[in-house]
């Protein structure tokens, strides 16, 4: 005996067996196959399968790592004629497809393509040389099982948000939010995953910012050069608003628990007002922003400096960030190849071994938190250093294992710096790139509580107080079901997603 699907029924199918299709479909509803090419749901309700456009028997024909199409896929209602705009059709982070809020007789079209993640890796061109694989691809990988782009100005430009953008590459394992945020806007369900990581290709209205200018007791501040606590500091809040406001844990393990108070947007800490998230880049409301400025322990408040943006991240934009994990660990020193390489800041940014470090001061309230979860950070220092393809002195190998504190002198300049997209001087006039003359990482050096890693304007990685004036440049992941949908990845024909 047949039941009957209720408006609010939810299907999970993952692509697996048909057995185990099965065994997940027994506790949802009656679901069986009919002449090859149809999933027949009880009270008459069917499905048809198409990957790539080609129609396909069952969901064992849907290859790994491809999602639904929201932009082709559809449902008509009982009459066969009228659309089902209320019917859901979407692959979530695990991969499962889910098709739900259906009614009596319903016919669903469903079209499968590759996510961007999945393409990149699979399909994007290739040119350039990869120095571990020695094969002929620019998309490359190194010992972290990453998938980057390299060189000095490689086709990997995609359309985001109306502007040019920049895809660092392809990372996996990255753990994002699937659920909702907790009392310390923790992630209450996480999945894991690979997803595409972009950079915006110019600063932010060509202009530059501060990371932090708070002062002595003023949220983390110990100091008047600001507090390289990302998750509350001044530049985090203009890019993410107040929602991801101070997550993470310290180094102990212990939750933060500091005392921040939010009024109309107006976020203070210790009493004192440090900033006004009113017009955040994430908002999408008008063009007003309030850029990083100082707050003064002397007044209840702070020298609110608002300016105006050329773009901020519309809504159909902010659907397609991923509210990711990003790793706050530091280093103290960078001047050595063991300390300052590319892979030594990739293994210290992340922790790898116990290597990475933050500030951490017994006098302290609280130590320097070292994860947390929001949507628009920062390139890290091994972004910039994994992104070269090396020249004729210096290889890429070279390159990789040197220290970026050196980048600025001799071959090292003209080699490893200049052979990095992400050096700001390697953006042509044809493609518009970043003004200013360094840019902010989101990197903290450990044995300070004002100082962060920048992109110098010289080619090296330097050690800046979060209060000076740099470039900012937004980085961010899609989501995991993000589709290629076209572009040669060149600055004029730039990838495009759906």
């Amino acid at each position: 005996m047949k039941k009957d699907i209720k408006k609010t029924t939810i299907f999970s199918i993952s692509c697996v067996t048909i057995t185990a299709i099965l065994v997940i479909i027994m506790f949802a509803s009656t679901f069986y196959f009919k002449d090859k090419n149809e999933v027949i749901l009880s009270d008459g309700m069917s499905i048809a399968m198409y990957v790539d456009n080609n129609e396909v028997a069952n969901l064992n024909d849907v290859p790994s790592g491809y999602v639904i199409d929201t932009t082709q896929s559809y449902c008509y209602k009982t009459d066969r004629n009228t659309p089902d705009t209320g019917a859901i059709l979407q692959t979530n982070g695990s991969g499962e497809h889910i098709i739900g809020n259906l009614v009596k007789n319903e016919k669903c079209m469903l079209y499968f393509k590759p996510s961007l993640a999945t393409w990149l890796v699979n399909s994007a061109p290739r040119s350039g040389i990869d120095a571990v694989s020695s094969s002929n691809w620019i998309l490359t990988s190194d010992h972290t099982n990453e998938w980057r782009y390299a060189g000095k100005n490689p086709d990997n430009y995609i359309q985001f948000n109306g502007e040019l953008w920049r895809i660092i590459g392809v990372m996996p394992n990255m753990t994002y939010c699937t659920g909702t945020y907790g009392n310390a806007n923790e992630c209450n369900t996480t999945a894991t995953g690979s997803l595409v990581k972009i950079i915006r290709n110019q600063t932010i209205n060509g202009s530059n910012m501060r990371w932090d200018y708070k002062t002595t007791a003023v949220g983390s501040a110990t100091s008047g050069y600001g507090s390289n606590d990302w998750s509350d500091s001044q530049l985090m809040l203009m890019l993410n608003g107040t929602n991801y406001l101070k997550t993470g844990y310290d180094v102990n393990g212990n939750q933060l628990h500091t005392s921040y108070t939010i009024t109309s947007n107006v976020v203070a800490g210790n009493n004192r007002n440090y900033y006004n998230a009113s017009y955040s880049y994430l908002d999408g409301n008008g063009t007003t922003v309030y850029v990083p400025s100082q707050a003064s322990a002397a007044q209840n408040g702070y020298t609110a400096t608002s300016g105006t943006l050329t773009k901020k991240i519309e809504a159909s934009a902010l659907s397609k960030i991923a509210t990711v994990k990003w790793d706050l660990y530091g280093t103290n020193s960078d001047t050595t190849a063991a300390e300052g390489s590319p892979s030594a800041f990739y293994n210290k940014e992340r922790n790898i071994n116990s290597l990475g470090a933050v500030y951490t001061n017994s006098s302290l309230l609280e130590n320097r938190p070292v994860y947390w979860y929001g949507k628009i950070g920062l390139m890290y220092p091994s972004d910039y250093g994994y992104a070269t393809n090396g020249g004729s002195t210096y290889n890429r190998s070279v390159c990789l294992n040197y220290q970026m504190s050196g980048w600025n002198s001799d071959s090292y300049k003209t080699d490893c710096a200049a052979n990095s997209y992400l050096w700001y001087r390697n953006i042509t006039s044809t493609a518009p790139g970043t003004s200013g003359n360094s840019s902010f990482t989101l990197s903290p050096r450990s044995s300070y509580a004002y100082q962060v890693f920048s992109v110098d304007s010289s080619g090296k990685i330097n050690v800046p107080t979060c209060s000076n004036n740099l470039g900012v440049r937004p980085v961010l992941y899609l989501k995991a079901d993000t589709i290629f949908t076209g572009g040669s990845g060149t600055w004029n024909d730039p990838y495009t997603i759906v």
